[in-house]
């Protein structure tokens, strides 16, 4: 079981999911990629995903959205979460809600209890310059340094290439027992392990 954080008497199990599909992240790389280099230095990249499910044979189809920004400043990449998978079919239904109803101000952002993370963590520049200034109470960002960044990506091959060698060297071990095995096997065909011989008793 992993932590768990409580609130109002309940154990809510804390997750980590990722904020793009695979599929998001190859349509968003290059854009954002071109965005960020025709972008002037005081400008900022914003950017919005749209993902409409099918409903069933009772329910409408739902439209989920996920936006934010970034910039880049120095060696760093700010990115900024400020909607993640909004519902606006899902926030009427908590709208209805009596405790929704007395929260102020209403969360639309789908961010109120969770946390920006980047991997790998060793990347994040957490006394980074120029941090952004958020401009809703809801908004999260991550600034990651490309150079920290680099090395962690190399560690991270370097490790790799480690573990590919490790993995190489065990598999020649196996081929080379297999082959002593098959040549032990040639020079005492038919032989069987050692059987006992059987001794007679003599009766006086």
């Amino acid at each position: 079981m992993g932590p768990h954080r409580y609130v109002a008497g309940f154990a809510v199990q804390l997750s980590t999911n990722p904020v793009f599909t695979e599929e998001q992240i190859r349509f968003l790389a290059p854009l954002l990629a071109e965005g960020l280099h025709k972008a002037a230095p005081d400008e900022k990249i914003e950017y919005r995903v749209q993902t409409t499910y099918e409903g069933s044979t009772f329910e409408f189809p739902a439209t989920e959205s996920t936006a934010g920004s970034l910039y880049a400043h120095g060696r760093q990449l700010y990115v900024i979460l400020s909607q993640y998978r909004y519902n606006p079919m899902r926030m009427n239904l908590f709208k209805g809600d009596i405790a929704y109803r007395q929260q102020e101000p209403f969360d639309y952002s789908g961010l109120k209890y969770r946390a920006l993370r980047f991997t790998p963590k060793s990347a994040v520049k957490a006394d980074a310059p120029n941090p952004p200034t958020m401009e809703k109470w809801t908004d999260r960002f991550v600034a990651v340094d490309y150079q920290l960044l680099d090395q962690a990506n190399r560690a991270a091959e370097a490790q790799a290439r480690s573990t590919e060698a490790l993995a190489q060297e065990v598999e020649t071990l196996k081929q080379e027992l297999e082959s002593m095995k098959k040549q032990l096997d040639s020079q005492n065909p038919g032989q069987d392990s050692p059987k006992q011989k059987s001794v007679p008793l003599f009766k006086q």
